[in-house]
């Protein structure tokens, strides 16, 4: 019972972040909402059909303008 309402809510934070949030940051946000949860039951909650999106790296030109001078 307690494990479908946590899957409801996985779902809706699913929902919200666009398919970006894998099980850790998944597991930080329940527990800052006040649920008491490890996060192997969040990776096993999620492997019933919620898998995070990979997102590209995109490096930032910033850090090598000092060398460019």
């Amino acid at each position: 019972m307690r494990h479908a309402t946590v899957r409801l809510r996985l779902k809706r934070i699913f929902e919200q972040t666009n398919g970006s949030y894998g099980s850790p940051r998944m597991t930080r946000v329940l527990r800052k909402e006040g649920e008491i949860i490890t996060h192997k039951t969040v990776e096993r909650l999620m492997r019933g059909g919620l898998a995070c999106q990979p997102q590209a790296a995109i490096p930032s030109d910033d850090r090598f303008n000092a060398y460019l001078r």
